[in-house]
């Protein structure tokens, strides 16, 4: 889970014009980036471009961020605007699937099987749910910072994970078993 506390004073130091401080800013949230974009658009290649493009948009728009409000809500807002606008301009064919485990290194292994995991998932659930159950399981962020962080209702961040964790038991049981 990110250090909030931490986060918020980077973003501070970064829109005081601190940009040594980016670095860290990066390192702090691009996974949480990366899964949110992943979930909407399900393709790894396309997800590390757009979360790139995520942070060119936040640097772009620092002058605008407020950073007593919390940054990586407003990172994945812009990443759920960059992602939606992605697929919205997209008529892309799809049916093109890339052989990612022809170019797997021995240590990539845990990676590409968290990899494979984050694809029935997303295959399962619709974006907004794998936002909330990335969020809660993987990132370790409680219902009440996923709601202030997605701007949602806690009863419906709730209901939403209630929901997600459903269908993932039933979607997930014949790979997985009991």
């Amino acid at each position: 889970m990110v250090d909030q506390e931490r986060l918020s004073q980077l973003a501070k130091e970064l829109k005081g014009g601190d940009l040594s401080r980016f670095e860290e800013f990066y390192e702090s949230t691009k996974r949480i980036i990366l899964a949110n974009i992943y979930g909407y658009v399900g393709q790894k290649e396309t997800a590390e471009d757009l979360v790139q493009e995520t942070y060119v948009n936040f640097l772009k728009t620092l002058p605008k961020f407020d950073p007593d409000k919390p940054a990586i809500g407003y990172l994945l807002t812009i990443s759920r605007n960059l992602s939606l606008n992605y697929l919205k301009g997209s008529s892309r064919i799809r049916g093109f699937k890339e052989r990612e485990e022809e170019s797997i290194s021995q240590n990539d292994r845990y990676r590409y099987d968290e990899d494979d995991l984050l694809q029935k998932m997303r295959r399962i659930l619709k974006p907004r749910e794998f936002e909330i159950v990335y969020l809660k399981v993987v990132e370790d962020y409680s219902h009440r910072e996923i709601a202030t962080l997605l701007k949602r209702p806690l009863g419906t961040v709730l209901w939403a994970y209630n929901n997600a964790i459903k269908k993932l038991r039933k979607g997930l049981e014949k790979d997985y078993g009991r």
